[in-house]
């Protein structure tokens, strides 16, 4: 199950990157065959079409890797108990807003697909289709809540938390690559942990990892 979903995710993330240059080479293009006399006629419903889905389509492994805003100035104030419930409160709060916008997302889809709409431009398709895109990235950012919440629920640490405080470790000049922490968080999760005693003295190791490596800075 586990290599199943991060090929979720970064198969999901993968289709962002290739809509990204999508919309390049489709910009360019146009840019160049338009001194040519040639006029591309639907580009700008093809990329903001591309747009959205560079958009949506990574969420879940942004989400996974600590890209989105979180409130770290209240969590960092926190003890390491009252961060781990603090965390389950937010991913619940996270689970509910995701599963609204992926419900609409599929409804939306749905009711395009039923009524036979049709996009309104110069490229004229099924609306459902560019809508598609939406659809599977609000679905398969709730996927990813869902996974974070059960990890958390378990007793350990979440990976959006575990990828930012590895990364900035500043220990000896190396940097660990992002999908390499994620996949050191996936094989601790693979083996048996001793449960949230184990959370607690993870976090407590970072932050005094971290401490140690500023005090350099502040003696001078």
């Amino acid at each position: 199950m586990r290599r199943w979903l991060d090929a979720l995710y970064d198969g999901s993330a993968y289709c962002g990157a290739f809509f990204v240059c999508a919309i390049f080479i489709v910009m360019i293009g146009g840019a160049l065959t338009r001194p040519l006399g040639i006029s591309l006629s639907g580009t700008d419903d093809l990329v903001s079409w591309m747009c959205a889905a560079a958009a949506f389509l990574p969420m879940a492994s942004a989400f996974r890797r600590g890209d989105f805003v979180r409130m770290l100035l209240v969590l960092d104030s926190l003890s390491p108990v009252r961060r781990h419930y603090a965390e389950i409160v937010a991913l619940l709060i996270a689970l509910v807003a995701s599963a609204v916008l992926a419900g609409w997302a599929n409804f939306g889809v749905y009711e395009s697909w039923r009524y036979d709409e049709m996009s309104i431009g110069l490229l004229v398709v099924p609306i459902w289709i560019p809508q598609l895109s939406f659809a599977f990235g609000a679905t398969i950012l709730l996927i990813a809540v869902i996974d974070e919440l059960v990890a958390v629920l378990r007793g350990h640490r979440p990976a959006y938390q575990v990828a930012v405080d590895e990364l900035a470790v500043p220990d000896t000049g190396q940097r660990m690559d992002e999908g390499a922490v994620i996949a050191d968080i996936d094989r601790r999760r693979g083996r048996r942990h001793g449960g949230f005693r184990d959370v607690l003295d993870s976090s407590a190791a970072v932050k005094a990892v971290v401490r140690a490596a500023d005090q350099p800075h502040r003696d001078l």
